[in-house]
């Protein structure tokens, strides 16, 4: 939704050009902006992208998380003139892949002899095309409960996924005839760099998750336990491993901070 008939800003970009990124990296998106008001001098005072996030936000409002903030001085332009800026954007894990549709927010005052009240302005914008990274990183063993716990394995898979990590999980890597316990759960463990615990208060009602965490203690693999926040402390990971906390209606910000901090 846009309000640019309201008011004597009109966006301009160059439709030519074809706006990519891989996740994490950073990309310069190039800005126009016309002020068409025939005597008063445009003066914006903050500008925005705002770009589609994975995660659920209430009544439409735009994500902080995926917003992003031109950090430059206060652009002045004349009338019936033209003025450039240049936001430089790093998509996190939050950022809807791919095809991602931003809006500009801008606040702006209008200068003849008087200064205007503050306004604001909310106009279409272009789309970026935002790709997984190159799968540099290594493996990702990813324990979770199935199925009660799939949904979260998977929305961590994705992250880990377009971070340019390898995740694995075991319960869809169905080998006919393999050996689960001595070769194929083992094998995935040791040729990972860390394992990825998802402990939940349905994961102590089955026994995969904790052989899993003990065949990682056994190969000295890291281990990055999740823990929902109404579930107890397992007490399974050693004195010196930190936890991270997560809401299951919500696990997006944690896990998505969990994955990119592992990168780096």
């Amino acid at each position: 939704m846009t309000d640019e008939l309201a008011h004597p800003i009109k966006l301009v970009f160059d439709r030519r050009e074809f706006l990519k990124v891989d996740y994490l990296g950073t990309l310069d998106i190039n800005i126009g902006i016309e002020n068409q008001h025939a005597v008063a001098t445009l003066v914006i005072e903050s500008l925005a992208l705002r770009f589609q996030s994975r995660r659920p936000i209430s009544g439409g409002d735009a994500d902080p998380h995926t917003t992003v903030l031109y950090p430059g001085s206060p652009i002045s332009i004349s009338p019936g003139k033209l003025g450039y800026c240049t936001v430089a954007v790093r998509p996190s894990l939050l950022f809807v892949p791919y095809t991602n549709l931003f809006d500009v927010a801008i606040a702006y005052r209008l200068h003849t002899d008087t200064i205007s009240e503050l306004q604001s302005f909310i106009g279409q914008g272009w789309f970026v095309l935002i790709r997984p990274a190159p799968r540099l990183f290594g493996r990702i063993f990813i324990s979770y409960k199935e199925p009660e716990d799939r949904n979260l394995a998977d929305l961590l898979f994705n992250f880990a996924k377009d971070a340019g990590f390898d995740p694995y999980m075991a319960p869809p890597d169905i080998k006919s005839g393999s050996r689960i316990w001595s070769k194929k759960i083992p094998t995935a463990i040791r040729g990972s760099k860390f394992m990825a615990v998802i402990w939940t208060d349905k994961t102590a009602g089955g026994t995969g998750v904790q052989k899993e965490i003990k065949l990682a203690r056994q190969d000295s693999i890291d281990i990055v336990p999740l823990l929902e926040n109404k579930a107890a402390d397992p007490k399974l990971f050693g004195r010196d491993v930190e936890y991270t906390r997560f809401d299951r209606d919500g696990p997006h910000l944690v896990f998505a901070e969990v994955i990119a901090s592992r990168r780096t």
